[in-house]
């Protein structure tokens, strides 16, 4: 007599098969995982990045009264992270975690490298404008005018064999020179082809040069020096190796905070993000989910926002306080005296 033994189990042929598929469908995916990791993604990872106080970024000469907040205003930023498919499954269930095409933050095929420089450019003009509009804000632009720093002489301006990167004009047609505006009034009625007399201090000692007028390529009848420039304060700002623009009004309000007497922060910790203009103005800036959390994080009792960011900000996965500023004056005013345009308790 045939029979069956206890121990085994009669499978019909299709269960059988099927077992067989999955058996093999995870083999393929235990050959396949490994190679997840190797399959980089045309996508960077978005998430919080460090934060900093913007006062400690701030070198003012010593000759300059400053006042030491006992508050906190922090620099927030983004760490962008190229991923591979793992890790892109991953950020995709992350509320936290953003996923952004990489040919919207490197166009044209751009290199990291050549993001890196274009984006401490950015910072580097953005620190200049925060610097004029503190002390703008604060009436103190003209009193701590040092003079216009020459930043890149023009390669086709009769200036280029005359003047050099980092000389401090301080002196044209025999009119002291302060600020950019100055040189602008000076050759308010010059011509193209005029020569002027400037005294420049280079390497610590005043030298005099002559040169002939560039034509301005966007008006050729008026007459410019043919440089780009900045005007010269007693103010550094150390930004490491951050890069962008988008600290420009946070490290507005630092420069304000440390020569005002008073604390804009009442020794809360405040955390901001937004692009600064000569105007005042604050600009809309990217990332603003993942500068939220990094504020929580790091313990900020409140965050401004640029108000053209502010729908988006309410979106971010924090409870902290979220307010919205459209002008540096409107974030010193709620600094101040807590008014500003829109505040949401997250």
């Amino acid at each position: 007599m045939t029979g069956l033994s206890a121990t085994h189990r009669y499978l019909p042929p299709s269960a059988r098969a099927r077992r067989r598929s999955l058996w093999w469908t995870a083999i393929v995916l235990a050959l396949l995982a490994p190679m997840a990791w190797l399959i980089n993604l045309p996508y960077f990872a978005a998430s919080a990045g460090p934060t900093d106080d913007a006062v400690d970024a701030v070198i003012i000469e010593e000759d300059l009264a400053v006042f030491h907040p006992e508050g906190e205003l922090l620099l927030l930023t983004v760490s962008l992270q190229p991923v591979n498919l793992y890790e892109a499954a991953i950020a995709f269930f992350d509320q936290k975690i953003d996923l952004i095409e990489r040919e919207s933050l490197r166009p044209g095929g751009e290199t990291d490298e050549e993001a890196r420089r274009r984006n401490l450019r950015a910072m580097d003009r953005s620190k200049d404008i925060a610097i004029a509009v503190a002390l703008s804000e604060l009436g103190l632009e003209e009193t701590l005018a040092e003079g216009v720093e020459v930043v890149r002489v023009f390669g086709e301006a009769p200036a280029f064999d005359a003047l050099s990167d980092g000389d401090l004009v301080v002196e044209m047609e025999s009119q002291p020179v302060r600020t950019v505006e100055d040189i602008r009034r000076i050759l308010e009625n010059r011509r193209p082809g005029d020569e002027v007399q400037v005294t420049v201090i280079r390497n610590a000692e005043p030298t005099d040069l002559s040169f002939a007028l560039h034509e301005n390529p966007e008006a050729p009848e008026r007459a410019m020096v043919g440089i780009t420039a900045s005007t010269a304060y007693p103010i550094e700002i150390d930004s490491a190796n951050y890069g962008g623009p988008s600290a420009g009004m946070i490290y507005t309000l630092a420069i304000i905070d440390l020569l005002e007497q008073g604390e804009l922060t009442d020794g809360r910790v405040v955390a901001g993000t937004g692009t600064i203009s000569m105007d005042g103005s604050i600009g809309a800036i990217g990332g603003i989910r993942q500068k939220l959390v990094a504020a929580e994080a790091a313990g900020a009792d409140v965050v401004l926002v640029p108000r053209d960011n502010y729908d988006e900000a309410g979106a971010a996965p924090v409870e902290v306080e979220i307010v919205a500023v459209e002008t540096i004056s409107e974030a010193v005013s709620y600094l101040r005296e807590g008014n500003a345009g829109i505040i949401e308790g997250q």
